[in-house]
């Protein structure tokens, strides 16, 4: 009688014994849920330099919802199973954010906060201040600390040095932490009538100006870009201005 030949099988693959399947294995993508993790951690870490734009929380929404598609395949073997590990792999990502934004930006979003991890707008929430304070932290910094000192900068009419040193001194009033406004200004200032609105109906609560912070002594060209978008703005309302005095020329000329 011949041997019948062994099937092969790979590491992920489920036999009969019990415990094959794991959180990694049953999560799909190009991304392990670990990659993701550690990449997350690094961009909270350091979203002013963010050596790593990639926008890692859509990353993880997509490939949760496309294993989570595959159980649905009707030749799909131990979906209950599964099921169970992604629910363990949806859980830690949620604590994972919910550490970050409490740990680097004193930041609690009240649907983790009451255990409603499954609330439909949580994702977007998450998304949207993973946005602000992450992936466009920079910008953000920037367009607050412009919009402060210009509205604070009394005119030095055509003294560009002055204005300049002016602008360098009042920067100390953003570094190494905010002191010259409160959360509701700041958000105002920013621009993002989403992320305030999650504040104004304490979705989301926190000062995150506690933490928030442009790290100047880390970021010099940073500084350096802030002080000199600073005075080019200043130039061109001046130039504005001038031009806006000049008497239009007669028919005759």
């Amino acid at each position: 009688m011949e041997q019948e030949e062994e099937r092969f099988q790979p590491e992920n693959a489920r036999g009969d014994d019990e415990g094959i399947y794991t959180k990694e294995t049953v999560f799909l993508g190009p991304y392990s849920y670990n990659t993701i993790e550690d990449s997350i951690d690094e961009q909270f870490k350091d979203y002013i330099g963010l050596p790593d734009e990639t926008d890692y929380v859509a990353i993880f929404y997509h490939q949760l919802e496309q294993s989570l598609a595959e159980l649905r395949r009707d030749d799909e073997q131990h979906p209950e199973e599964k099921k169970a590990l992604l629910d363990s792999v949806y859980a830690d990502f949620i604590g994972l954010m919910e550490t970050q934004f409490r740990l680097r930006f004193n930041i609690t979003i009240k649907a983790i906060d009451e255990g409603d991890i499954y609330n439909l707008s949580l994702r977007d929430t998450i998304k949207a201040l993973y946005h602000y304070f992450v992936l466009n932290a920079k910008q953000n910094i920037k367009s607050v600390i412009m919009m402060d000192i210009e509205k604070s900068v009394e005119d030095v009419g055509d003294n560009d040095d002055t204005f300049f040193h002016i602008v360098e001194d009042k920067m100390h009033d953003h570094d190494p932490l905010f002191t010259t406004m409160d959360v509701p200004t700041f958000l105002i200032y920013s621009g993002n009538r989403e992320v305030y609105e999650y504040f104004e109906s304490n979705d989301v609560s926190g000062n995150f100006l506690k933490k928030l912070s442009p790290k100047f002594y880390i970021n010099e060209d940073f500084k350096v870009d802030i002080i000199n978008a600073i005075v080019i703005h200043q130039q061109f309302h001046k130039d504005v201005y001038k031009l806006s005095q000049l008497e239009p020329p007669t028919e005759s000329e």
